[in-house]
């Protein structure tokens, strides 16, 4: 009898199978794109697919197919183009006329454009032999020690590039 009953027992469980053991899913998709995973269902309002979770059977088994998709959607009012905004841009003060491969280029080749900073200027050619303030406007002098060269380069209260001069003293006769 006991052998029975453990036959019986083994036959019942062989026979169950590995579907029984899968779980339902539903994945919820509101108006705004924002997405979740319930076991209990959506809200009216929410687009609903449901799927089927379900463990791989122990090796040697037989494979279990995937099961289709049912998908059931709601209606969802037609969505408005969203404007793109751009975070985390640098801001350098001076309108951003210059990129940042410009600023190194001109930097580098101790070029003075406008849109530069008063910092930038004094990385491309030094510390000012001269500096003079007039209405606001802040204005740096480099004389060329060798040669009869000043460079005078002018900037506005925030501290941008507004002019830059280049002046040849005459020789005296």
């Amino acid at each position: 009898m006991y052998h029975r009953l453990v036959a019986i027992l083994c036959l019942c469980m062989c026979s169950y199978t590995y579907e029984s053991l899968a779980a339902t899913v539903y994945r919820c998709q509101d108006t705004s794109g924002h997405v979740t995973f319930s076991s209990n269902g959506c809200q009216k309002s929410e687009a609903i697919t449901f799927h089927t979770a379900s463990n791989l059977p122990p090796s040697g088994s037989t494979i279990i197919t995937k099961q289709p998709v049912i998908e059931r959607q709601t209606e969802q009012p037609p969505q408005q183009p969203r404007e793109i905004t751009v975070v985390g841009t640098q801001q350098d003060g001076c309108s951003n006329l210059l990129s940042r491969a410009e600023r190194r280029t001109a930097i580098i080749h101790q070029r003075v454009r406008a849109g530069m900073t008063l910092k930038d200027v004094e990385s491309a050619l030094g510390k000012p032999d001269a500096i003079s303030e007039t209405n606001g406007a802040i204005s740096y002098r480099y004389q060329k020690k060798g040669r009869k060269r000043t460079r005078i380069v002018t900037f506005d209260e925030a501290g941008c590039v507004i002019s830059k001069n280049r002046t040849h003293k005459k020789a005296m006769p």
